[in-house]
């Protein structure tokens, strides 16, 4: 619920082109340039020429071909626009079907609040939670919970500097429901009732969310980019959150005066997306929202532009939580309004320029050539008018002035001798996979897919086309894009522009970091430096391996079947042992869920070995496959929507990922690799410890860690299997030569594996492909079973405090471990359980105590090696406060152990978790699976929870509360920042 923001450093924004975290590898991959075409915004709901931009000598518009024409929305989304101003958009969709999504957009944030007004927007929007005047107080919660809604998941909103969304999903089950959800978004924008005592107690909520966002390492590093990109901007001072003393002096009044001012149907849009009646549902909003007028006269929306200084500009900024060091350079220039095929063609192809330059440094990361961590394209669109893409670079802190150099001199190099035909041609290859991914798939868009872009063109104009419509725009784009027409859209940009780069760093390594002035320095000297002409890598192989021989399947039998639950799923057994079980379904269209497992995981593992062992998936992931290389490996997936993950735990060694479907082929070639040609290179091996170094030499620089390693302490005391974060002495340890021995032991034979895939494929095809790339597999060997080597919970209340990161946010987590019976039962149960809490801890910590904003509950079974309930909670607040939350919640829990929920608790319980089992995934299905062939009680249980669901009474609730969630011994530990 709180400011979305804009992350400084994160997948953002920047068109189709995706950035990943994968150490040293960054792939051009991702959504719809056509999301991102730039624009910028005054008047609501109305696009304007931006001013203060330039056009750069011997660079113009004139250069970009394309049609000016406007793209055409898509004509299934019924948009109409009120009397007073109110626009609305309605689609019909199907998917998923039985519910649908609601947006109230205000186009306006805090850029529009005045200056004794600061935080207002973002308070009013937590406001709006705590009473209308039809729902007053918390009437307004216990009416969305009634009827299934999560508050959070279902329930939330954002506020950011430029507008204000409020965010429902409503299950349609019952007419009434819809009704009452755009009766909530009406008393939203008409009627919100601002009661002096909710303002006073939402302080303390808004309060510790300013903990959480602005005074940790994030919020810094964004405070660092918002004073060099906003900056003498109407926009600069006016971050959404506020200040602690303006979140401190908040009142009625304040709000009132921006609500009246801002909240009015000319400045408003109403979006639904769901399984409804699209002409029914406009004619609805009409009779509900034609009454609202203006509470005032009319407004102007002042010109929120970014005039971007052509002077080059630097910030080191060193944080005491920082950990590595990370170098970002952006050209930034002011967003411009386009929603024509030119804009898209522009955008597209300014993208395609920065991820070229991510993707050298990148290489040569991968290759040892460079002494960095990763490479990825980036943003640093904080704000609708500013278009900021950017290339970061992660990195040691010793590093960080070599991390300068080398994205300064790649800009240049490109300056000087522009890009290559190989690499373009692997970039738009991996746009072209996407793209046809999304257009094979777009039948089966789910409603929240929908409602941002319709959220996106009411505030800024951005197009809303067909999907076929997309694909052939960027189709062409891609068609008729040259290494010519890239250099030079970034030549403009540049001479449009002037780099701006953000270096952070560890505070306690100043010496080892670059100054500002050094910074400057080094862009001020690029056009001196010797470069050279980059060579050009051709990459000619379009597949990871040459397909086996086949090999028949011993048996192919039906495993499971249920229609109605989009389940028909077979079972075929190879001589070497495999079992693979397909499951084919039309849960989403032209889109495969995988996953493979097998017994043994880090419990086989010796304990010398466990550290190498617990870094291999990251270190193999990163080396390539087979004769590939990472980089010839990238620049071959960049061909196919298709990506595989692996990973081990303390019972098994997993696989997991996912691909379109006519990719298939390409993810079970990396299926087949992962066991016959998984690669350990060096360079991989060095990225993957450096990524580490800071946290195993410091563990209390991140708050997070230092309590994931106290709670792994204190539930599994030193066994390295459960170790978070590995000791000096085990980190030094790790080597090549052990992880391709380890991967070799684990991953070595498929008889003891089971793969699964589930979901749009046609089953003959892909049984030919189990033949090829699984019945092939190594085999023999015995089956494995993985040893317990879980300690037993602590017998009492083990309690812990650590010191970590620094600032004013504080957290306290408890874990509750008991027995549990694996049962069904035991499974809904413990899905109540997980809500019932977290309402509570939300009713008591959040609304009553106002002391914290985000409180949560979880609890789970665990099957393996026990089987064991596990209930975590989580709280944040004040470092002073830290013992009365701890008071709080351990009544709430002693309360709930002992008398068990309400009927009211129960039953609003009961109503969202009917909501969630209706619906169907592929990714769940895939794990169901996964465990069901060797247990037919897991498919059969998996389907008979919401029958359990109704016979679930509060007697029985009573007495699982009491069972699991032992007073007399848990675990606590308390981070305070230091």
């Amino acid at each position: 619920m709180g400011p979305r923001g804009r992350a400084v450093a994160l997948c953002s924004g920047l068109l189709i082109v995706g950035c990943t975290t994968a150490k040293s590898s960054v792939t051009a991959t991702g959504g719809s340039p056509l999301e991102g075409v730039p624009t910028a915004t005054t008047e609501a709901g109305r696009t304007s020429e931006p001013t203060g931009s330039t056009t750069p000598a011997g660079g113009t518009d004139a250069e970009v071909p394309g049609s000016e024409t406007p793209i055409a929305a898509d004509p299934k989304v019924a948009i109409a626009h009120l009397d007073n101003g109110l626009t609305v958009y309605v689609r019909h969709n199907e998917h998923p079907g039985g519910s649908v999504e609601l947006r109230l957009v205000i186009n306006a944030g805090s850029a529009l609040e005045e200056p004794d007004q600061a935080g207002v927007a973002h308070f009013l929007e937590h406001m709006m939670f705590n009473g209308t005047e039809h729902y007053p107080a918390n009437e307004l919660i216990d009416t969305l919970q009634g009827f299934g809604m999560e508050f959070g998941a279902d329930v939330n909103a954002y506020t950011d500097f430029d507008e204000t969304v409020y965010e429902l999903t409503v299950p349609t089950a019952e007419p009434k429901n819809l009704t009452a959800g755009i009766d909530i978004l009406a008393e939203w924008l008409g009627a919100a009732a601002l009661d002096p005592a909710q303002v006073t107690s939402e302080r303390g909520v808004v309060l510790d969310e300013w903990r959480q966002s602005d005074a940790t390492l994030d919020g810094r590093v964004f405070d660092a980019a918002a004073g060099m990109f906003l900056a003498g901007s109407p926009y600069d001072g006016r971050k959404p959150i506020g200040s602690d003393s303006a979140i401190n002096a908040m009142s009625p009044e304040l709000l009132r005066r921006f609500y009246d001012r801002w909240y009015r149907p000319d400045n408003a849009a109403v979006v639904i997306v769901g399984d409804v009646d699209a002409k029914a549902v406009v004619a609805q909003i009409r009779g509900r929202f034609d009454g609202l007028e203006p509470r005032g006269d009319a407004v102007t929306h002042p010109n929120l532009s970014v005039v971007v200084a052509t002077e080059p500009d630097a910030i080191v900024h060193l944080d005491p939580d920082a950990v590595d060091a990370s170098v970002e350079l952006s050209l930034p220039v002011m967003a411009v309004e386009g929603s024509s095929q030119q804009a898209a063609r522009r955008s597209t192809i300014e993208s395609m320029a920065f991820a070229m330059i991510a993707n050298r440094i990148s290489d040569d990361i991968s290759r040892g050539k460079l002494p960095f961590t990763s490479a990825q394209t980036s943003s640093n669109d904080l704000v609708r008018a500013l278009d900021a893409p950017s290339v970061q670079i992660t990195a040691t802190p010793d590093r960080a002035t070599d991390a300068v150099q080398t994205v300064v001199d790649e800009f240049e190099r490109v300056s000087r001798f522009g890009f290559g035909q190989g690499e373009l041609d692997r970039v738009i290859a991996g746009y072209r996979s996407s793209t046809k991914s999304d257009h094979e798939s777009a039948d089966s868009r789910q409603d929240s897919d929908f409602v941002g872009g319709y959220v996106d063109n009411f505030l800024t104009g951005a197009p809303i086309p067909t999907s076929d419509d997309e694909f052939t725009l960027i189709s062409d784009i891609l068609d008729h894009a040259t290494v010519a027409d890239v250099a030079a859209a970034l030549q403009r940009r540049r001479q449009a522009s002037a780099p701006k780069v953000l270096v952070v760093a560890p505070q306690d390594v100043e010496s080892t970091v670059p100054t500002a002035a050094d910074v400057l320095a080094v862009l001020a000297g690029a056009s001196e430096r010797p470069l050279e002409r980059r060579p050009d890598e051709q990459f000619s192989t379009t597949a990871l391996m040459t397909a086996p021989e086949p090999v028949k399947e011993a048996s192919d039998v039906t495993l499971a079947s249920d229609s109605g639950s989009y389940l028909e799923a077979r079972i075929l057994t190879f001589p070497n042992g495999a079992r693979v079980v397909l499951n084919t379904n039309k849960i989403a269209d032209q889109q495969v869920a995988f996953g493979a497992t097998s017994p043994g995981g880090l419990s086989l593992v010796a304990p010398a070995d466990m550290s190498s062992a617990q870094l291999m998936a990251e270190v193999a992931q990163n080396s390539g496959y087979g004769e590939l290389d990472a980089v010839q490996t990238q620049a071959v997936l960049a061909n196919a929507s298709a990506g595989l993950q692996a990973y081990l735990d303390a019972t098994s060694e997993n696989l997991t990922g996912g691909s379109a479907t006519a990719d298939l082929e390409t993810l079970f070639q990396l299926v087949h690799l992962s066991f016959t040609g998984a690669r350990f290179d060096q360079a991989a091996l060095k990225s993957s410890l450096a990524s580490w170094k800071g946290l195993v030499d410091n563990p209390a620089s991140d708050a997070d860690a230092a309590a994931a390693v106290a709670l792994a302490a204190a539930r599994y005391g030193d066994d390295p299997v459960y170790r978070v974060v590995p000791t000096r002495a085990e980190f030094d340890s790790i080597d090549l030569a052990t992880m391709k021995r380890v991967w070799a032991e684990r991953f070595g034979g498929a008889n003891d594996w089971v793969f699964v895939f589930s979901g749009d494929f046609d089953r003959d095809k892909v049984v030919e492909l189990a033949r090829r790339y699984i019945g092939t597999l190594p085999g023999g060997g015995p089956v494995e079973r993985w040893i317990d080597h879980q300690p037993d919970p602590p017998a009492t209340v083990v309690e812990t405090e650590v010191v970590a990161g620094t600032g004013q946010h504080a957290g306290l987590t408890q874990l509750y471990t008991a027995t549990s019976d694996g049962s069904v039962s035991d499974r809904v149960q413990a899905d109540l359980l997980s809500i019932i809490l977290s309402s509570r801890l939300t009713d008591h910590v959040r609304e009553q105590l106002g002391a914290t904003y985000s409180p949560s509950a979880s609890a789970s079974i665990v099957t393996e090696p026990d089987d064991i309930v596990e209930t975590y909670v989580d709280v944040s607040g004040a470092p002073d406060g830290l013992a009365k939350l701890s008071e709080v919640v351990r009544a709430d829990i002693a309360d709930l152990a002992g008398h068990g929920p309400t009927a009211a608790d129960l039953s609003e319980a009961k109503a969202q978790l009917k909501q969630k089992y209706q619906y169907f995934d592929n990714g769940t299905w895939v794990d169901v699976l996964l465990g069901g062939v060797d247990d037919n009680n897991v498919i059969a249980d998996y389907l008979d929870q919401p029958s359990v669901l109704g016979d679930i009474t509060v007697e029985s609730a009573v007495a699982f509360a009491a069972r699991v969630l032992p007073t007399d011994h848990f675990i606590e530990v308390r981070v305070r920042p230091g």
